[in-house]
């Protein structure tokens, strides 16, 4: 008996990025909320430490708030700070924007950052012995406390210019000097 084929219709290419433009990848966050619903079951989140669950990943959908991978960055003795310090700069300079929440956070970091190398300097100097490597040690350990302040001061003052509004000017003069050799003229058409 001879078989028949079934014939399969062709799709368009409208068709395929249709059925395709549905699917969500491992991360999308829909995706990785709904797994974490399933892990967490009556666990209550006694798993929260483990990177790779689904309530890790779910957490840091939410990282604004609860600090859950600026933790994952910074030392453990930092970590209760940092998190603290990240709300507190967020409600000071009213983050709204997530690159405001996200610039709150590199402020953070970068402060911690500074305390950590300054400690890893003082551990060296208490041992009261200084040899070759250790001056070397100090160099390197001072030019990046001096890199860490600089990040800290630069994030700082851009945080402060999200807060600043933004400047309006209405100049209403033939001529206005409004900077440093600017100058602008109006043309008088009579």
């Amino acid at each position: 008996m001879a078989k028949t084929k079934a014939v399969v219709p062709v799709k368009t290419l409208d068709q395929i990025k249709d059925r395709i433009s549905g699917f969500r990848t491992g991360y999308d966050s829909r995706h990785v909320l709904e797994k974490a619903d399933k892990e967490l079951g009556d666990n209550n989140g006694e798993q929260l430490a483990d990177s790779d669950t689904f309530i890790f990943k779910a957490m840091t959908v939410y990282e604004f708030n609860n600090g859950m991978l600026l933790a994952t960055a910074i030392s453990e003795q930092y970590k209760t700070l940092a998190i603290e310090m990240s709300r507190n700069l967020q409600k000071e300079f009213d983050c709204q924007s997530t690159a405001a929440k996200a610039l709150a956070e590199i402020v953070t970091m970068n402060y911690v950052r500074t305390l950590d190398i300054q400690r890893r300097i003082n551990n060296y100097l208490e041992k009261g012995t200084i040899n070759e490597v250790g001056v070397r040690f100090l160099d390197v350990m001072s030019r990046e406390l001096d890199r860490a302040n600089r990040h800290y001061i630069q994030a700082v003052e851009t945080l402060k210019v999200f807060k600043q509004p933004a400047m309006q000017l209405k100049i209403s003069a033939n001529t206005a000097v409004v900077g440093q050799n600017q100058v602008i003229q109006a043309a008088n058409k009579q």
